[in-house]
């Protein structure tokens, strides 16, 4: 399996340094080879404004910083390696031949990224593509690899079980999260768990995290993790067979509502 994590680092440095009307066309260019996988119509640069992406309409003197940061602590390098040993570690599930991998700054005056999605998210279930956008804040630097991961999961489970996006029902979607979860955890310890979050389940002031699914753009929805799964510490033999057992694992169906007709026991 091959990756290619996209030198989206340098190109955001550039753009950040060239004047701000010349801002747009760059960051569409920046972002062209995934525009294909984004089935939604629009601007790229709305589109990006959007689903809680940098400004390119207006300066900010913190952007370029940021950057600089992440270029300085080589999270382009904690990606490629995170998900080398990932991919190793699932080697024996069908997956992409060759995924790209796209980083993208987030806007630390976003609300929904911020204060709802704890400064970081990641998409990974569609195609070739693997999207991970953050604002690399102290908390959330060293966990970007550990979401690259966990939306790597996503992307192997996918192609591996039936998942149609019209038809899911929570319990899947809460199947699938748990079990990244429990793979990040398997991977790097119960440190880097977290990616991505759960607070439409469950309010901040009562849930561990203040991370959240993806907001509705153009990206396809990051799916909702509505628990963790919890088993013995990283490495042990039971974390790695439960893991194992329900990979694939098919979450039980429910059965159809029934209409309410206003009768019954009161």
């Amino acid at each position: 399996m091959k990756f290619t994590v996209h030198d989206t680092f340098s190109a955001m440095a550039d753009l950040l340094e060239r004047p701000l009307e010349e801002r747009p066309a760059l960051l569409t260019a920046m972002l062209a080879p995934m525009r294909a996988s984004i089935p939604m119509p629009g601007d790229s640069v709305d589109l990006h404004h959007m689903g809680s992406g940098f400004r390119v309409d207006r300066e900010d003197e913190r952007y370029l910083p940021a950057v600089r940061n992440l270029i300085d602590r080589d999270v382009r390098g904690r990606i490629e390696r995170a998900l080398a040993d990932a991919a190793d570690r699932l080697r024996s599930f069908d997956g992409p031949d060759h995924l790209n991998v796209m980083f993208v700054l987030g806007d630390p005056d976003d609300d929904y990224l911020m204060d709802v999605a704890g400064g970081y998210y990641g998409m990974g279930s569609y195609g070739d593509w693997l999207y991970v956008i953050a604002w690399p804040r102290e908390d959330v630097i060293d966990r970007i690899a550990h979401c690259a991961v966990h939306e790597f999961h996503h992307n192997v489970r996918f192609r591996n079980v039936e998942w149609n996006p019209e038809t899911v029902t929570v319990g899947e979607h809460v199947v699938a999260e748990g079990l990244a979860e429990a793979f990040v955890r398997e991977m790097s310890g119960p440190g880097a768990m977290d990616c991505p979050p759960a607070t439409q389940f469950f309010p901040p002031s009562t849930h561990p995290t203040r991370r959240t699914q993806a907001p509705p753009t153009a990206f396809p929805a990051a799916s909702p993790r509505a628990q963790r799964i919890r088993s013995t510490s990283p490495g042990s033999k039971k974390t790695t067979d439960i893991y194992k057992t329900i990979m694939l694992r098919e979450p039980p169906r429910m059965p159809e509502p029934q209409e309410y007709t206003g009768q019954g026991d009161t």
